[in-house]
């Protein structure tokens, strides 16, 4: 039992669990469904809506949060939330997941445990990134509050009060994750580059790094009000050049060697791959979906794998040292991307295959990291140490 206690130690503990066997058992849940094998749940219109939903706020939101929650111990030298707070917030996640395969639309008592996830975690973290100290974080909070905000316009088409709205909501989520990307990023690839591989010559240059992270917003903006206008495919492109230099500048090829960082350097890569198809797109005859699975399975997918190992091990006390399974799994989850993106965008033919194939790849690479680390987050720090 003393392990098991241990999982309320600090954020990235539950969250990251949670968020691995969700991208797991939902991908498998969708790939089912898709497939006719099963039903679809009762309370989205089409099975798509549901599948994006899970894989944004119960996959990915759930890391944001976990990681934003877990950084801010850092950040402010104050033990991070923990206990209640965390047991409560997970109470709600799982119940949010059960919810729509339970109840029709309109349903208040659905949307408001969904919602709730994402408006206590702006509650619980306040506290530590109002500081005057913490000025530079401050707009994390707003992050969630607008993710938060993305998922009430799901709920809002839901109950019959706006057609098209839930399309918005997922476009503004997959935007913002993409910002949060911008953000985080930059702040942490360069230095782990900089402190893992001495050969490596990673530069900055703050206006680059400002132009991108405005670009990005402005193409989440763009993506839910304007999308596929001319401005957006104008301001998608614009942001693909700003992210590309900016990843020319962390010297990419000198992480080869060193799996646990060029993961997070490859999914970076993939948010440009996915701006560059999603501004392409608007003159040519790209499908929207190949950018958006770029986006999501290629930069949120691959960057999420890439950063839960490296924050599970530092956090437990443990080496930053990924087990050759783990990089096996580096490998599968850009696998799972390449053949969603490349293979069912561009052999047609092959579409449903590679559908499965995508699917597939991305379930045993979340299952790896599901049997690696559960035994490590459930476990106390090596060191001893609160976390």
């Amino acid at each position: 039992m003393a392990s098991m206690s241990a999982l309320w130690n600090l954020a990235f503990r539950p969250f990251f669990l949670l968020a691995s066997g969700a991208a797991a058992i939902f991908v498998c849940l969708w790939l089912a469904v898709w497939s006719g094998a099963m039903p679809a749940p009762r309370y989205f219109t089409t099975p798509v809506l549901w599948h994006a939903h899970e894989m944004l706020f119960a996959f990915a939101s759930v890391v944001v949060v976990g990681f934003l929650m877990t950084a801010s111990q850092n950040w402010t030298g104050k033990r991070g939330v923990h206990g209640w707070r965390l047991q409560v917030l997970v109470a709600l996640w799982l119940a949010a997941r059960i919810m729509p395969w339970l109840v029709s639309p309109p349903s208040l008592l659905y949307a408001v445990l969904d919602l709730s996830f994402l408006l206590l975690a702006v509650a619980f973290l306040a506290p530590y990134l109002l500081q005057a100290s913490q000025r530079r974080n401050m707009g994390l909070l707003g992050v969630l509050a607008v993710l938060a905000s993305a998922n009430a316009l799901v709920h809002w088409e839901a109950a019959g009060l706006g057609l098209g709205m839930a399309a918005r909501g997922q476009a503004l989520a997959i935007g913002t994750i993409a910002v949060v990307i911008s953000v985080i990023g930059g702040r942490i690839i360069p230095v782990f580059t900089r402190n893992a591989e001495k050969t490596a010559r990673v530069r900055s240059w703050r206006p680059l790094d400002l132009s991108a992270v405005t670009l990005t917003v402005a193409y989440a903006l763009t993506d839910t009000l304007v999308p596929g206008s001319t401005i957006f495919g104008f301001i998608a492109l614009l942001a693909a050049l700003a992210h590309a230099a900016r990843l020319l500048l962390w010297d990419p090829w000198a992480t080869r060697h060193q799996p646990i960082l060029w993961i997070m350097l490859t999914g970076y890569f993939w948010l440009i791959a996915g701006l560059f198809l999603r501004g392409f797109g608007v003159w040519l005859s790209i499908p929207a979906s190949l950018g958006i699975h770029a986006i999501t399975v290629g930069a949120i997918g691959v960057l999420i794998y890439g950063i839960m190992p490296r924050v599970s091990l530092g956090h437990t006390g443990r080496p930053i040292k990924p087990q050759r399974a783990l990089v096996a799994g580096f490998a599968l989850i850009n696998g799972a991307a390449i053949v969603r993106v490349a293979i069912a965008g561009f052999a047609t033919n092959h579409y449903a295959d590679a559908v499965i194939v995508s699917g597939i790849l991305w379930t045993i690479a979340f299952g790896i990291f599901c049997v690696l680390f559960a035994p490590i987050l459930t476990a106390p720090r090596l060191d001893g140490r609160p976390g």
